[in-house]
């Protein structure tokens, strides 16, 4: 009985093992074409930007693409980034430019990608920054720019060189996005984040995140962490400014198998001593479930345009 039963018991591990290694093998398989692809894709980027032609762009890109680019507001469409990306060509000369992924969430249908960049130019000034990339496979695997997003690790001197006013469009649909309906329960963190905006809230605003989340804060370095973010918000509320009034909303979002990747844009008057001004933006959020079923933000990038009058 004893030796059919470790039969028994040797059968079953040895079935486990057999069926399990080739899962495992395609798992592995499936993450290095991913990584493979991003690449592939960024090499392209990379060298559209240092060739000045956008053309090289063209499968990189979803006809539907988001741009959020920071100091300009969000462009909607692939024809619309091309442009964006033709006017800043003529102005910087590039002499290298660097992407390292930092971080890869594949969702099956979706890649959220994010990492860092470093472009250097002919005049011998440097940028450093962050990225958001979410990447959509086709049917073969290949993965397409969906929504892009950039942001730098401090004030750049002159802005208005990465502005291209004549693409600024502030429409927002009602409805979200192709007349998407934005549901309830995203509308209703808006409706949170707007008080805790308004009302300076630390600790709400540290409690809307999880405990491992990442956020990447205009013209900063990623603040990681429950202990990261306490002390960034701390110190960012800490700055004597009264909101006068702010408005939030979602552009598109996208579900995910733990949650749902949200595109936003938002608008904020303030005021402090001696004068006003506004503050508006975009960016690109990764909102996770947790255990009791809520949703909180694990990983963010936010873009700002400031107005000071």
């Amino acid at each position: 009985m004893r030796h059919f039963f470790f039969s028994i018991v040797v059968s079953i591990v040895f079935y486990a093992c057999k069926h399990e290694r080739p899962i495992v093998k395609n798992r592995l398989a499936d993450e290095l074409n991913v990584k493979e692809s991003i690449l592939q894709q960024n090499k392209k980027l990379i060298a559209a930007a240092l060739h000045k032609n956008s053309d090289l762009m063209d499968n990189v890109y979803l006809d539907s693409c988001l741009l959020l680019a920071e100091y300009q507001p969000m462009l909607d469409g692939k024809t619309k980034i091309k442009l964006y990306y033709d006017e800043l060509f003529k102005r910087q000369d590039l002499k290298e430019y660097n992407k390292k992924t930092t971080e890869v969430f594949d969702f099956e249908k979706l890649v959220l990608e994010i990492g860092t960049f470093r472009k250097e130019f002919v005049d011998s000034t440097a940028q450093t920054g962050k990225y958001f990339n979410v990447w959509q496979k086709d049917t073969s695997g290949q993965l397409h720019l969906k929504a892009e997003t950039f942001g730098f690790y401090k004030p750049i001197s002159n802005p208005e060189m990465l502005q291209v006013k004549a693409l600024t469009d502030d429409s927002t649909p009602l409805l979200g996005r192709f007349n998407k309906k934005i549901p309830m329960e995203i509308q209703a963190y808006h409706a949170l984040g707007e008080n805790r905006v308004r009302d300076r809230d630390t600790k709400g605003t540290v409690d809307s995140y999880t405990n491992d989340a990442v956020y990447y804060p205009f013209a900063d370095s990623a603040k990681t962490g429950r202990k990261g973010l306490l002390k960034h918000f701390t110190a960012y509320h800490k700055n004597p400014v009264k909101i006068d009034s702010i408005e939030t909303w979602t552009y598109d979002y996208d579900l995910v198998a733990d949650g749902i990747i949200r595109y936003s844009k938002f608008y904020v008057k303030w005021t402090v001593p001696g004068y006003t001004g506004t503050t508006r933006g975009s960016g690109i959020a990764y909102w996770r479930r947790t255990e009791d079923n809520a949703l909180k933000i694990h990983r963010q990038l936010g873009t700002h345009i400031h107005n000071a009058e």
